[in-house]
């Protein structure tokens, strides 16, 4: 059964959607109009995180494979009918429409703005006051669109992405005291001979070198990154590669846990993930920027997972994730390797950014 808890001091809401970018962007807007928002990929992700955590909202893709959006809205009314529940579809049919329509259901057309989320938010919010607080009230969410929101937008432009880039701090004095790749690797201790041979096999591919190659405009990457992690053992490798591909790019690696300002400024759904690369043109403004691991990857770790951590008995669960990490890394180490769906994310984020995707 799904958990009611105690209403935070901030409403939270859930994006359920299997697209990567959407989910970000989503989250993004939440953020923006004053909720907390956490993000997952499936169905069924999104269902385990509402038995988990406290939740006052639900947005939720229609089309998603397996675990359907209509089957997570039947679920949620179903065991906990007091959380709200927005859906999303890129293209609604007549008959989905209706059937929307008829389960009271409210159906956002992707892609939406931030206008029309914060609409449907007041929406729900006028629906119930007492759970969502006061539009205006000091310690409730901020639902009052055409307020605060409204004002917020006039300097908000180009979508969500772009709100961090005004008070990221970050500038060529800072960034110089930032770490080589080659110093980075150097100091890693314990942790440098499978990042290194890691680094010798996330090769790209000629078609891959040649796009990034053809990004004059990437000046400077920022890769947050600490020595412990897994995800930056196997794709920081990877991204150094990106930016050494890039003619004019200049890569410098800084320490999430000493530099909490900077990594503030790229939370992923409220988590200090990593590693983080961010890609600025030469006057400082953030081009565009790729957390962790490619969704493929996520999706592969929780396959993974339930086959072997989660099925293991206490005695065996150290056994058991030595086995999980073999797996995972046996799955960047196949002729579909995870690297190529992370580097073909970085394009797509690179090619929206810079205008390029129309010109393929």
């Amino acid at each position: 059964m799904i958990r009611m808890h105690t209403i935070p001091r901030r409403s939270r809401g859930l994006v359920i959607d299997d697209e990567n970018r959407v989910r970000d962007v989503v989250c993004e807007m939440l953020h923006f109009v004053g909720w907390e928002a956490t993000a997952a990929a499936t169905g069924s992700e999104g269902l385990a995180r509402l038995e988990e955590d406290p939740y006052d909202l639900v947005l939720t893709d229609l089309a998603m494979p397996g675990l359907s959006g209509w089957d997570v809205v039947t679920a949620v009314r179903r065991h906990s009918p007091a959380i709200g529940v927005i859906a999303m579809a890129a293209t609604a049919t007549p008959r989905e429409t209706e059937r929307a329509s008829r389960l009271g259901l409210r159906l956002l057309p992707k892609p939406f703005g931030i206008e029309a989320l914060a609409a449907a938010l007041g929406d729900h919010a006028s629906r119930d006051p007492v759970r969502f607080g006061s539009a205006g009230a000091a310690d409730g969410p901020a639902l009052s669109w055409s307020a605060r929101g409204a004002r917020s937008l006039r300097s908000y432009q180009g979508g969500p992405t772009d709100m961090a880039q005004l008070r990221i701090p970050l500038d060529s004095h800072r960034f110089a005291t930032g770490l080589s790749w080659k110093d980075y690797l150097a100091q890693m201790g314990d942790t440098r001979a499978r990042t290194e041979e890691n680094y010798a096999k996330a090769v790209l591919t000629d078609e891959e070198r040649r796009f990034f190659a053809s990004l004059g405009q990437v000046r400077y990457a920022l890769l947050l990154a600490e020595n412990w992690c897994g995800d930056v053992h196997r794709n920081a490798p990877l991204l150094a590669r990106i930016a050494e591909a890039m003619p004019s790019c200049e890569l410098r690696v800084f320490f999430r846990d000493q530099n909490l300002d900077l990594t503030d400024c790229f939370l992923n759904n409220g988590y200090r993930s990593i590693p983080i690369i961010v890609f600025f043109d030469e006057g400082w403004s953030e081009i565009g920027r790729w957390v962790e691991r490619a969704a493929a990857a996520t999706q592969r770790a929780f396959g993974v997972r339930a086959r072997t951590v989660d099925v293991a008995p206490p005695e065996q669960q150290e056994a058991a994730m030595t086995e999980f990490r073999k797996q995972v890394q046996a799955a960047y180490e196949a002729p579909n390797s995870l690297w190529r769906d992370a580097a073909k994310e970085i394009r797509q984020v690179l090619e929206t950014r810079l205008g390029l995707a129309s010109q393929r």
